[in-house]
């Protein structure tokens, strides 16, 4: 019997299997002739179609009708049923649910979301608050707020930590959404293009896609660095311009203020995953911790057995016994224990051999060899003379943590390199000396 955990946060619906496999999955939808693109497909479309493109169907669970109907799609719970039905299948169909919802779904939306589940013959077994999960998965004892982002809203759940995770209060946030957020990171990066090469991205749908398809990789890069190179394509020609760390840093502090104000005084905030690709918003939140991808998977399958019920027993969790937090974490402010990491790769895992980065520069070939020899059908470089940087030299040839690489990036610890042909897959390490570093 396979007991799997779906996180409802519709920037990524997660799928976690109580084997390990996880599956995600943004929460967009764009309708054509009757055909839905879901998840990575909708949003690699989203800017190509914008009249019919949705990304509401979650933040609006119900049956309001949608802007541009179909027969077969017609409201926004039609999008959520296909959504969450597309996922449970490429998770290969789990027997056993456990919904990790955010603390202001209403009673009818958790009804209705039961009710889909049910018409896809997913087998509820669980309903958990998953600020209370994420907290539950190791948090030391006080007052802490649970701020989390969704494509439309933010969410903040007060939570009360003395042996158990205990929900005291929740507030939405409406207008500070991931959706706001990319909205406004995109034009200050096509006005960046804008003025080094009077080339405006949103002129052509296209190159907004292309844009916003970027964007992610862009921002997750300013974590590390101050400033990075942007390149994108138009017509045969390469466009090229530089993005500045502190800029970027400003405006999201803008755009999350509301969050800010909304914070409780006396609680300590917890950001959710969803702020791990933002540069400066620990800072901006005064936050001590981002709970990890796995937190609240790992709590549920954890506490399993306490949220097994069924049927008419089905019951909405909103405290859980609190895990310890490991003494050696040495934090003694209460937050959450995250483990330094380097933020330089320093080589190239393949398989069981290692390939060094710094100080040269590597070719990755179609074959799936790394070489220093650009001799051959190269299709991507990693420039390590200073922190490495991985560069396309071939079209849709390369992808990096899933997404087609298409300008140069730098290469962090975790960051997977894989062929668009297929197998191998390369990632990118840190070997540490006897000082850790």
């Amino acid at each position: 019997m396979t007991t799997a955990i779906i996180e409802l946060s519709d920037h990524a619906l997660r799928l976690t299997r109580n084997d390990g496999a996880d599956f995600t999955s943004p929460g967009y939808a764009v309708l054509a002739d009757d055909h839905v693109h879901l998840g990575d497909d909708g949003r690699r479309r989203s800017r190509l179609y914008p009249l019919s493109s949705y990304s509401e169907f979650w933040h609006a669970l119900g049956e309001q009708p949608l802007r541009k109907p179909t027969r077969h799609y017609r409201h926004h719970a039609d999008l959520a049923f296909a959504h969450l039905q597309r996922l449970h299948e490429q998770a290969g169909r789990p027997e056993e649910i456990i919904f990790a919802v955010p603390g202001d779904m209403t009673r009818e939306r958790l009804a209705l979301l039961l009710g889909l589940a049910d018409a896809g013959r997913m087998r509820a077994i669980g309903l958990v608050d998953m600020a209370v999960a994420a907290a539950a998965h190791g948090s030391a004892p006080g007052l802490h707020a649970f701020v989390d982002l969704h494509l439309h809203r933010g969410v903040i759940t007060q939570l009360r930590i003395d042996g158990e995770v205990v929900r005291e209060t929740v507030c939405s946030v409406p207008g500070v959404g991931l959706e706001r957020i990319r909205d406004a990171c995109a034009h200050a990066v096509a006005e960046a293009f804008v003025g080094s090469e009077r080339f405006d991205p949103f002129a052509e749908a296209a190159t907004e896609q292309a844009l916003y398809d970027h964007l992610e990789v862009w921002l997750e890069a300013l974590l590390t660095h101050e400033s990075i190179a942007l390149e994108l394509e138009f017509r045969g020609r390469i466009y090229q311009t530089r993005l500045e760390r502190e800029p970027i840093t400003r405006l999201l502090r803008s755009l999350l203020a509301p969050l800010q104000t909304a914070l409780p005084a006396n609680y300590t905030p917890i950001l959710s995953h969803a702020f791990a690709g933002l540069p400066g918003t620990l800072e901006a939140l005064g936050a001590g911790a981002i709970v990890t991808a796995t937190a609240i998977a790992g709590s549920c399958l954890a506490h399993q057995n306490r949220l097994r019920r069924s049927g008419e027993g089905l019951a909405y969790l909103t405290r859980l016994p609190a895990a310890a937090v490991p003494e050696a974490s040495g934090n003694t402010d209460g937050t959450p224990c995250a483990v330094s990491v380097p933020q330089r790769a320093t080589h190239l895992l393949a398989g069981a051999i290692a390939t060094p980065l710094v100080g040269r520069t590597s070719y990755l070939h179609r074959s799936g060899q790394v070489t220093s020899s650009r001799d051959g059908d190269v299709i991507a470089a990693i420039d390590g003379r200073d922190a490495p940087q991985l560069r396309p030299l071939a079209e849709n040839a390369v992808l990096c943590n899933g997404r087609m690489l298409a300008t140069t990036m730098p290469l962090t610890p975790g960051d997977r390199i894989s062929l668009a042909a297929g197998t191998p897959e390369f990632i990118a390490i840190a070997v540490l000396n006897e000082h850790g570093a």
